[in-house]
């Protein structure tokens, strides 16, 4: 099923995945901060006995005699979550998208972008409340 992910933009909105609630600019606070202790922990090189970083080590490949070094690595990962909007009735059950890029250039900066798709029943029950006839309709 193709889902149509929209950007969560607005960091006070709230997701609930799993058993666990965030807001937004938390769970890309936390998200990050696990990215950072990841790229930092220090690997062993079995070879020379000496330790390295592990971003350095992820961005360099071996092809017979010729290296080839990655810019960036883009991660991805989608799974199932509730939104509730700022302002809005309530819980929308749908995809959360998380996509994360890391760029190994001017210190490893890190890019959390978090999209969001409606589950195909909540689509109408959320995004747009039903039309109200206003105008009653006279028969002659």
């Amino acid at each position: 099923m193709n889902h149509l992910f929209i950007p969560l933009d607005s960091d006070n909105d709230v997701l609930l995945i799993g058993k666990d609630t965030f807001i937004i600019s938390r769970l890309k606070e936390i998200l990050k901060r696990q990215i950072k202790d990841k790229l930092n922990q220090q690997i062993y090189n079995a070879e020379n006995q000496s330790q390295g970083i592990m971003a350095n080590t992820l961005g360099i490949f071996s092809v017979g005699e010729t290296y080839l070094y990655t810019k960036e690595f883009r991660f991805e990962t989608i799974n199932s979550c509730q939104l509730l909007k700022v302002g809005s009735q309530g819980w929308q059950k749908g995809q959360l998208k998380i996509t994360i890029c890391i760029v190994f250039a001017q210190e490893h900066i890190e890019e959390i972008q978090l999209e969001f798709a409606p589950d195909q029943g909540e689509i109408n029950n959320h995004i747009s409340p039903p039309m109200v006839n206003l105008h009653p309709i006279y028969s002659r």
